[in-house]
């Protein structure tokens, strides 16, 4: 997808498509949305602020969910959300939540209204050990735990030097006070610090106005910090998340951004007009970033609208291949998201929470959006066919993957319209002993324009998926008939 593509100029691009995942020159119709272990009970208390996994040395992980007062994990084994809050928290429905793991422990924090704390995968939740400072970030590195933007009374308050300071300490659950002048003052800018990813062996800083690199150093001086020459910041801290091709995050100019501790690079700007357009900024805030590395993708969930309360909107991206795409829930408003990945011999896979209180697994088999329609399209764009002269446009032959229950339809728009006409039905059954299968779409009657634009629907009504491979027009120019016409006129003149 590539929304700032010119018309016909490269039928590689479309601007136009949703719920369609394009890889490696082919097209797959994305998956639809169900209850997580279909538990179609909401929880208790809401929203549901906070997703994250707890991973043990085995892998095996466990999926919490939290919410402004309570922290539960899901038992599969009678597939229950249970209760480990231990002392209630004292969230807000706003709060941004910020997790990682060190050792056996799952730390967290709800964006500073409660000390950091920790769960070990059993009993409840505790207040890591020797008093740590309230703290709005949070991160697991070289041994040691980073807090960011912190307090010790949990007061924030602009006129504190609280908010671009950092501690740290790597007797985290004993002792924050073991490392001499345990601080590291971010003050290359004034804005606060909002968010700590570690990529390799850098920490990075991400702050309202600026990133700033915070490396250990093992001497003396433990740490030493560099600005990273951005001159904007992180608009939605919990964009930000971590592949092996660096951490990406959404920048205060709405910019998809990537940087490896070093420099900052923005991503091609091929769907950013969807931020940039409908995106409101005082929304930006929610927007939530999530890679699934065995996908290789970053998705950005993000509000679609003004009128959203959270996130209808995904933006995909694959760094691998370059490739971006683009979703839309219309039944469901999406709060948080994370990645589960159950044991050592399963693929992670997204979960999300939404806003009617519960838990979703995204990209599912299912054929809709929990009994909500999903759109899946595809257009080729406007396309001359490269012959920029006038056409008759005869149709399309189109090659997909066969698949049992799945229907595709077909329509085509003339000259730049919007209308697309003469929509047909075709059926991806094929035939036995074969794995693919040929749709040949013809309007019942050739149509006369210089560029057309042919649209193609997914219907799922099973689990499986629609596979578009290869697509070859069919047209021949006008000016040739005319030709025709001609020489017939001469030779009966003759």
């Amino acid at each position: 997808m590539d929304q700032n593509a010119v018309s016909g100029a490269d039928p590689r691009y479309t601007r136009d498509l949703d719920g369609v995942r394009p890889q490696f020159g082919r097209l797959f119709g994305m998956g639809g949305t169900d209850e997580l272990r279909d538990i179609t009970a909401a929880m208790g208390t809401t929203p549901i602020i906070g997703l994250h996994s707890h991973i043990a040395v085995t892998l095996t992980s466990k999926l919490t969910r939290m919410s402004p007062t309570v922290f539960e994990w899901l038992d599969t084994s009678s597939d229950v959300w249970t209760d480990v809050t231990g002392t209630a928290l004292t969230g807000a429905s706003t709060d941004r939540p910020q997790y990682d793991m060190i050792s056996t422990s799952l730390i967290f924090t709800n964006e500073g209204n409660d000390r950091p704390r920790k769960w070990t995968g059993s009993g409840n939740t505790a207040v890591l050990g020797g008093t740590p400072p309230f703290a709005k970030a949070l991160a697991s590195y070289v041994g040691f735990v980073l807090l960011g933007n912190v307090s010790d009374d949990g007061t924030f308050t602009d006129v504190t030097d609280g908010a671009i300071t950092g501690r740290y300490s790597d007797d985290w659950d004993n002792d924050w006070t073991l490392c001499n002048g345990n601080e590291i003052i971010l003050d290359e800018t004034p804005g606060e610090i909002l968010a700590i990813k570690v990529f390799g062996r850098d920490s990075i800083w991400f702050k309202s106005d600026g990133l700033v690199n915070v490396r250990w150093t093992g001497t003396g001086i433990r740490f030493v910090q560099n600005r990273i020459n951005f001159a904007k910041g992180i608009i939605a801290p919990l964009s930000a998340d971590v592949s092996e091709a660096g951490v990406f995050f959404l920048s205060t100019d709405l910019e998809l951004c990537i940087t490896d501790g070093q420099q900052v690079k923005v991503l091609p700007p091929r769907v950013q007009r969807k931020l940039q357009e409908t995106l409101d900024v005082t929304k930006a805030l929610r927007c939530v970033g999530k890679v699934v590395g065995n996908e290789e993708t970053y998705n950005l969930f993000y509000p679609t609208s003004t009128a959203d309360t959270y996130n209808r909107g995904r933006i995909c991206y694959n760094f691998r291949t370059g490739e971006f795409w683009h979703r839309t829930y219309s039944g469901h408003q999406i709060v948080r998201a994370t990645t589960w990945r159950q044991n050592n011999t399963t693929d992670e896979f997204l979960v999300a929470s939404a806003s009617d209180d519960l838990v979703y697994q995204l990209d599912t088999t299912d054929v809709d959006d929990n009994g909500t329609k999903v759109a899946r399209y595809y257009t080729t764009d406007y396309l001359n066919f490269g012959a920029p002269v006038e056409k008759y446009y005869r149709g399309m032959e189109l090659t997909f993957k066969r698949a049992q229950d799945v229907r595709v339809k077909v329509s085509v728009a003339v000259d730049n319209s919007d209308t697309f006409l003469y929509e047909q039905s075709f059926s991806l059954k094929g035939v036995q002993g074969r794995t693919d299968v040929l749709v040949e779409y013809h309007p019942p009657q050739p149509l006369k324009g210089y560029n057309f634009n042919t649209k193609v629907k997914f219907f799922h009504d099973s689990s499986n998926k629609g596979e578009l491979l290869n697509a070859l027009a069919w047209w021949e120019p006008v000016v040739e008939e005319k030709r025709e016409r001609r020489d017939e006129a001469i030779d009966q003149v003759m």
